[in-house]
């Protein structure tokens, strides 16, 4: 290699390593190779994540974002503030928790600071499952400011669509104990079959209590879980135990894997019926009695049977 080519070489290097791309190998989950189809990221070896995700084991997940000032905050492309480099103390951007991921937006005036981190997946030869996380505030000196978490979803880099649910975004009040379970959010239909899919979690200074002043908080992510779906494969119901009391309404969804469509439930005593299209067994039963309830679930590509032992 001549003079010439091993500048260019390391100039390229270093561009990417400032820039915050995935220049180090980043390579996406390959979800088909999942055990049970399902990946979890829990950060047990944060402490040895070094910058721009290079190293540590479970980093190559995960990519750095640029600073780019086009848009507005929120959005999942307006980053304020680079996230190559992991920081610590009171510094926006992002840090390494205990056994968790940290995100900060500083800032006074609402909605003008953001920091993001990219979660790579490749989805080849399977569909989109659902996502889940914990997230939680985590002190940031005094103040009472707030911070929001969202997350983006994307396949391109160009079209980004947020991800809501229950306490999903999740937002933050400094010095304000909190925590929440998101659990089982449905990935969007674009990711089946991409190998470049992506989530974007992002976290802006946003409004909060009026008068508020001080600091941001910090902002935790732990136990990221998503899943895929065998596109050619028939639900598989989980056998179960459930109990009721005569005279008080009772509930119960069928559980079944593969995205069924269709379920059923025979041999239900008096007073309770199934939603055939949910799965979702109600009513109020009149009669103390031990049941073996058959049940199935079916989508486009077969059917599954269970057994409900119900105690009334």
């Amino acid at each position: 290699m001549n003079q010439k080519n091993l500048f260019m070489k390391l100039f390229l290097i270093a561009v990417l390593f400032l820039s915050g791309t995935t220049a180090w190998g980043q390579t996406p989950v390959p979800m088909a190779t999942q055990p049970g189809l399902s990946y979890t990221e829990n950060f047990a070896d944060i402490t040895n994540w070094t910058n721009a995700f290079a190293a540590g084991i479970g980093a190559n997940r995960w990519s750095s974002v640029a600073v780019n000032a086009t848009g507005t905050i929120p959005s999942a492309t307006r980053v304020a503030t680079a996230t190559a480099t992991f920081v610590t103390t009171t510094s926006g951007g992002v840090q390494r928790g205990t056994g968790n991921i940290i995100l900060l937006a500083t800032g006074g005036t609402d909605n003008t600071t953001s920091a993001a981190i990219d979660f790579l997946m490749n989805f080849t030869g399977v569909n989109a499952g659902t996502m889940s996380f914990d997230a939680a505030t985590v002190f940031n000196s005094t103040g009472n400011r707030s911070g929001t978490l969202h997350v983006y979803a994307t396949t391109d880099n160009v079209t980004w669509t947020e991800l809501t649910g229950t306490n999903l975004p999740y937002v933050a009040t400094n010095n304000v104990a909190g925590s929440a379970v998101i659990s089982n959010i449905a990935l969007p239909a674009n990711f089946n079959s991409s190998a470049t899919a992506r989530l974007r979690f992002y976290v802006h200074n946003s409004p909060g209590i009026a008068g508020a002043a001080g600091s941001r908080p910090k902002i935790s992510i732990d136990n990221v879980t998503v899943t895929a779906i065998n596109p050619t494969a028939s639900p598989v119901v989980t056998s179960n135990t459930a109990t009721a009391t005569v005279d008080v309404p009772f509930s119960y969804y069928i559980s079944a894997s593969n995205v069924p469509t269709a379920f059923t439930a025979t041999s239900l005593p008096a007073g309770l019926s199934i939603n055939t299209t949910t799965g979702q067994i109600t009513g109020t039963p009149t009669t103390a009695a031990s049941l073996a309830i058959p049940m199935t679930a079916s989508n486009a590509n077969g059917s599954g049977s269970g057994t409900l032992t119900l105690t009334i």
